[in-house]
């Protein structure tokens, strides 16, 4: 046969699901670190390798102050501690509140023991514009919930009102807070909770933090026209150093009512500076200064300086080699060079990864730097480093750019993480979600998958977002037809007049081919065999099965056959007539013996349907039946026609290749159509003889092993 002329269809479907190429790509990986190898928290204490290198390749040592390296957790927001950085939503009549009001943030501090007076939540501008606070409070009860208060929008004429007792938590730890405040009663009411982070606000067990109803005396609260600030006050001063979850408000003291206001960060998206609450008040959020989102769905490493991880020891890795990061500068504008990676201890065998300040652009060195022309920019990206020790070294920022050119020849002394080589210095900022480290050159192939596959799973603008720009773009949802197709309609922006909407030639000729089918192109020479066996050379009582589509009723042809050239070992045959009609052949105890439907299936052209053949050894009685078309071998059949004889004392035991979409023969019953599963048994309900389904086979495969239980191969 020749191969190329038949067609495996391999769109979406049933059957066992092929893994996707770039699995077999990552699998072959030296080194690679991703969510679920973060050992810890706050702090992380190690970063282990999930690749093929094993544990020599853990980065699990800790340089530098091992308190900044923590976890960012998915969905979340981090506040580094700055002037100017945090959260921000303009003023508007929902999130002033003028009398009762239950605020609710959940959130990790590095500073929940320290009682550095930082502000939680705000909406506290300058005179006359302050409204109110929560903050932790140095005094009088160290480490006490603060909430601040003012009737008439000036700092003079403020209420302030503590917990009675700490907020217990240490540093590092997640907790919830709440504040209750209700004016007509003039108390304020302190609250924390433990409850996951994932919790709904308004779900939230809370536990009393102190005395309850602690009296804060005020006519009512300033309807001032600042912003309301996540993570600072007036303009983000007094920041936090931490992570935000979420926060709400509502004008209200029960904290099960509807927010006004919703801090989400699960509503952000990665790279944006703004997003839209997903909340009742659909409030517009700002990222401001060096605050960041973690807005994919999963746990980055975080560095707030001065730290960075090593392997115990280091390895020599020789080029070629590929490397890719996912990782997100804090900083906007960098004052200073940033290593995102490097050797572990030897100056001599260096490969390394850092923006060079001020901002500086994005560089790799393996002792000679190679530069993007491309400005800095902090977004989250996916790096890709293909070190070749030549002037074909190649430097790609998913979002930037790409440079090709010489970045030196050193080995690499693996490795250090987020720092320069054996001195912690010039330590990253920022969060890396993943790196993966490979002791080879990929083909660019596979780089492509492998980029494609991160920006897909972190959410970046990936091939999907390419593709929505393309001119013309013709996919399986746009074919038209199936037998025959009469269109292909362009879903790309050029529209309409961009359609595949004429048919030149054999219009009968153009099919669509179903996903896990075989397709058979009416050309002599092309179908699937498999090698003759005692399992699928049935001598007796057989039962045929077939799930297909045709030109049904207007072509016929042969959908398996040990029926090859004239011989005395002619074996069975299953056949689909241009009449509409089902038949068999086989030869017989008595020679060449046949039998034919007398009706003619109702599938339409195109139509995918089950047909089924039986001939009993000891009645003589043959059968052929239809059913509707379902994933799986129906359980319940309609007869087609009449019952047919054929009398013979069972079925030649044929030595013959077996066949399926066409014979051995010159002329041999070829046809244009698709199969989705053809099973033979030997015996009606009896052992599986043969299973063919394409669904088995694998991409750009030219043979496949049978899932069924006779395990024969395809061909």
């Amino acid at each position: 046969m020749s191969f190329g002329y038949q067609m495996l269809g391999f769109g979406g479907g049933g059957g066992t699901p092929t893994p996707p190429p770039v699995d077999a790509v990552l699998a072959t990986a030296l080194a690679r670190y991703t969510a679920d190898d973060i050992v810890g928290s706050n702090p992380v204490t190690e970063w282990t390798n999930s690749g093929t290198g094993g544990a020599s390749y853990d980065f699990d040592t800790v340089v530098g102050t091992a308190a900044n390296l923590i976890k960012l957790e998915s969905n979340s927001a981090h506040v580094p501690g700055n002037i100017g950085d945090g959260f921000t939503t303009p003023d508007s009549a929902a999130i002033s509140f003028t009398g009762d009001f239950t605020l609710i943030i959940c959130m990790s501090s590095d500073s929940w023991e320290t009682s550095d007076g930082a502000y939680y939540i705000a909406k506290a501008g300058a005179n006359p514009n302050f409204s109110y606070y929560i903050s932790i409070d140095p005094s009088p009860v160290d480490g006490a919930m603060r909430v601040g208060t003012t009737p008439d929008g000036t700092y003079t004429n403020q209420v302030l009102t503590e917990s009675t007792a700490a907020i217990p938590f240490s540093n590092g730890d997640i907790g919830w807070l709440r504040v209750t405040h209700d004016l007509s009663a003039n108390t304020m009411n302190f609250y924390t909770s433990t409850d996951a982070r994932t919790t709904a606000p308004t779900a939230v067990s809370w536990t009393q933090l102190g005395a309850a109803d602690v009296t804060h005396s005020t006519s009512g609260v300033a309807d001032g026209n600042a912003d309301l600030e996540i993570g600072g006050t007036n303009g983000l001063t007094a920041p936090i150093n931490g992570n935000v979850y979420r926060a709400i408000g509502m004008a209200s003291t029960d904290p099960t009512s509807t927010p006004a206001w919703d801090f989400n960060p699960a509503d952000a998206s990665p790279n944006v500076d703004t997003w839209t609450s997903s909340g009742a008040g659909g409030e517009v959020w700002t990222i401001n200064g060096d605050a960041m989102v973690n807005a994919t769905s999963y746990d980055a490493v975080y560095a707030k300086g001065s730290v960075g991880l090593e392997t115990t020891s280091g390895t020599t890795l020789s080029d070629p080699n590929t490397v890719f990061a996912v990782a997100k500068w804090e900083e906007a504008s960098p004052g200073s060079q940033r290593a995102l990676f490097d050797s572990r201890s030897d100056n001599a065998k260096r490969h390394k990864s850092y923006n060079n300040g001020s901002p500086g652009p994005y560089i790799m060195s393996g002792n000679t730097d190679l530069s993007l022309a491309e400005p800095f920019v902090n977004d989250l990206n996916v790096m890709t480093y293909q070190w070749n020790g030549d002037s074909t070294s190649k430097l790609t920022v998913s979002g930037t750019g790409t440079v090709t050119g010489d970045a030196g020849s050193h080995d690499w002394d693996f490795g250090s993480l987020g720092m320069l080589y054996n001195t912690g210095g010039n330590e990253f900022y920022g969060a890396i979600y993943e790196f993966i480290v490979f002791d080879s050159a990929l083909s660019e192939d596979d780089i492509a998958l492998v980029q494609d596959y991160l920006e897909t799973k972190y959410e970046l603008a990936n091939a999907e977002t390419l593709l929505a720009t393309a001119l013309v773009h013709y996919t399986p949802a746009d074919i038209v037809g199936t037998f025959p197709v009469t269109e292909w309609t362009n879903s790309g922006t050029g529209g309409a007049s961009y359609d595949l909407d004429t048919v030149v030639g054999t219009a009968a000729n153009l099919i669509s081919v179903g996903s896990k089918a075989a397709g058979f192109p009416n050309i002599e020479g092309s179908y699937f065999s498999t090698p003759d066996t005692a399992t699928n050379s049935v001598t007796g009582s057989i039962e045929m099965v077939c799930r297909m589509a045709g030109d049904w009723g207007n072509a016929g042809g042969i959908l398996c056959t040990k029926y090859q050239a004239a011989s005395a070992t002619q074996g069975y045959s299953f056949n689909f007539d241009a009449a509409g009609t089902l038949s068999i052949n086989f030869r017989g105890s008595g020679g060449n013996v046949s039998a034919a439907s007398d009706a003619s299936v109702s599938f339409s052209a195109g139509d995918v349907g089950w047909i089924r053949c039986t001939w009993n050894d000891t009645t003589d009685e043959c059968k052929f039946y239809t059913a509707a078309d379902e994933a799986s071998i129906p359980s319940s059949w309609t007869q087609l026609g009449t019952t047919q004889t054929i009398t013979s004392s069972g079925i030649v035991d044929s030595s013959n290749l077996l066949t399926v979409g066409a014979t051995l023969r010159t002329g041999g019953g070829v046809w244009l159509g698709e199969i989705y599963r053809m099973v033979v048994y030997d015996g009606i309900g009896g052992t599986v003889a043969f299973d063919f389904n394409p669904s088995d086979a694998a991409v750009n495969a030219s043979t496949w092993t049978s899932s069924g239980s006779s395990g024969e191969t395809w061909t």
